[in-house]
């Protein structure tokens, strides 16, 4: 079975304790991708939960160790187990992958012209998780200077044919979420993002919108698709979003990439802060 992300799962158990295949087939539970990992439940009830960058296995929360040290050996390919990596040999050379040998090509980030600066995370050294969602980083918007809003971009690493909408808003609360207090206003809907595109993607402001100095903004993306975002979970001093939180997940704003982002953060939003930080900034200039 395909899983979003280009991942696949292979599914067996006792034959034996089925009358025929298709109610061995409808027993099964289809795993699902999220942060990063691919999680399933087995027919007994143990909670699997594989992480999909080291393929390290954990049951019921405890760690699975390895059975075997090698998870491929043979003269053509090899892989440690959890290592992340795998090499390819052919007759001509041989070839290492892994997380940042995937990437590559991916990750370039868009130039940046005199006078304009990134504000955000432009990191790509992270983990994926499904566009299935919307979610918004937040952060004080520099405290110094009144600037202009020029652009907006994401990083979506794996992508087929889907888009994701791009928005910035400002006000709201960084402790309590962008809804709380006086809901965050709607700066700029970016509309959706090339279908399939993928690397840094990057949507302009044909002039700019001008943010208050010292104020909440949030960069905020919304999609439905199959394709993959960027976060890590790393120190916070690395970006420029607040320090005690991480992206806030809405409960309240349609995941439609094709539905225009509300003027005004819904105020019954009963969504929540997690820990990851998503690869995701905006380009500044100083205001005229």
């Amino acid at each position: 079975m395909e899983l979003p992300g280009g991942w696949h799962v292979f599914q067996v158990a006792d034959l034996d304790r089925f009358s025929d295949e298709r109610s061995f087939v409808s027993a099964l539970q289809e795993p699902k991708i999220r942060d990063g990992h691919a999680l399933g439940a087995a027919l007994n009830g143990d909670r699997i939960r594989v992480n999909l960058g080291t393929m390290a296995i954990q049951i019921n929360s405890v760690a699975r160790p390895s059975l075997l040290r090698m998870l491929h050996d043979s003269p053509l390919m090899s892989s440690e187990f959890g290592s992340g990596r795998i090499t390819i040999r052919t007759s001509h050379r041989e070839v290492t992958f892994d997380n940042l040998a995937l990437q590559y090509e991916a990750v370039a980030l868009p130039a940046l012209a005199a006078e304009h600066t990134r504000w955000g995370n432009s990191h790509s050294d992270g983990d994926t998780t499904g566009l299935a969602h919307a979610r918004a980083m937040g952060g004080l918007s520099p405290r110094d200077r009144d600037c202009l809003l020029k652009s907006v971009s994401i990083l979506i690493p794996n992508n087929k044919d889907a888009s994701a909408r791009l928005a910035i808003y400002a006000g709201g609360s960084l402790d309590k979420g962008p809804h709380s207090g006086s809901p965050a206003k709607l700066l700029f809907d970016f509309g959706a993002t090339a279908q399939g595109k993928t690397g840094w993607v990057t949507l302009k402001h044909p002039t700019g919108v001008r943010i208050s100095a010292n104020t909440p903004i949030w960069i905020a993306w919304k999609g439905a698709g199959d394709a993959n975002v960027m976060y890590f979970e790393d120190e916070p001093s690395r970006d420029d979003f607040q320090r005690e939180r991480g992206r806030w997940d809405s409960k309240a704003i349609s995941h439609r990439p094709d539905e225009p982002w509300p003027h005004t953060w819904p105020a019954t939003d009963t969504g929540g802060f997690d820990a990851a930080r998503y690869s995701c900034f905006i380009t500044l200039t100083t205001s005229q």
